[in-house]
Order: structure tokens, then sequence, then C-alpha cells
């Protein structure tokens, strides 16, 4: 077995078993190899930019990571997600949950990039971006960022009611 795999997967290790493809180049590895320990079944595409080593196991921090992968430099982990991710202590699993600047939102993760957002009522909805499109529980967002008198808007193609309703 090549040293630099052993290198790739102690830094593996110490990210629940998910490895960057910046990662991979900057222990000289080239393309051709990394494409060979595919192949081989020695490492496996997570998303665009992330690879999860042989033998790890598929857990929601590898998850969160290999997002973080795919979405840096420009994405974050946040909210409770985020907090596990780091260790916080006293935070509890939440839906994944990425922050994209707008200018940066093209860019992709084999996971979901969502957020949770509260109405007035105080009821939980969800948004996730899937695809490339925008969803708000069970509506598609048609045209984003429309100024309002009360500040911005998006348009979306259905009504959402509250739970119960």
């Amino acid at each position: 077995m090549d040293d630099r795999f052993r290198l790739i997967a102690a830094v593996a290790a110490s990210q629940y078993g998910a490895v960057s493809t910046a990662q991979i180049s900057a222990h000289d590895v080239s393309t051709s190899l990394r494409s060979k320990w595919e192949r081989t079944g020695l490492i496996e595409r997570l998303g665009p930019r992330s690879f999860a080593v042989v033998g790890s196991t598929p857990t929601f921090e590898r998850a969160l990571t290999s997002g973080r992968f795919d979405l840096e430099p420009h994405g974050v982990v946040a909210g409770r997600a985020g907090a596990r991710l780091y260790g916080l202590d006293g935070f509890t699993v939440g839906d994944a949950e990425f922050l994209v600047p707008r200018a940066e939102r093209h860019r992709t993760t084999t996971g979901l990039v969502c957020a949770s957002g509260r109405p007035l009522r105080g009821d939980t909805i969800m948004v996730k971006v899937q695809n490339g499109a925008v969803h708000v529980d069970n509506a598609t967002v048609t045209k984003a960022d429309v100024a309002a008198s009360n500040g911005v808007i998006h348009v979306i193609d259905s009504v959402i009611l509250p739970k119960g309703i």
C-alpha cells in the first residue's frame, strides 16, 4: 500500500472518514492515482470535492464534513448541525444546514443543503435546496429577492398552510 494513502487515511480518520480533493492533492496524489484508488475501492466519492476512505462508517458527521468540503471555501456548516460537528456540548442533531453566499449558490453537494425557519405562529418550516431549486415545505421558490415595502420576499408556487389546517 502506498505511503500517501496511509497519510490520506490518517487525515480522513480525524475527519469522520471524509477527505477533500484539496487534501488529497496536498499529499502529491495525482488525479490518475486518485482515480485508481477509487476504481480499486480504497476511496469512494461522496460529492464533487469529497471522498470517504474504505471502512469508514457513513455517519451524520461524515455527511456534514463531506458537504463542507463540497462547498468550501464558500459555504459553512451552521446551526445545530455545525455545533454537533464541532463538538459543542448540549446540541442535538438537527437537519444539515449549510450557509452559502448568494454569489456562490451554484455550488453543489450530494447532501441536502437546507435550513429551518420559523414563521410567526411558531411552527417549523423546512427550507431546502435540492437539484438547484429552492423549496419551502412543499412549495418551490419561483422568484427570489423581490423588493417589498417591508423587506425582501421570495415568490413560491403554492400556499403554505400551518399544520392542522
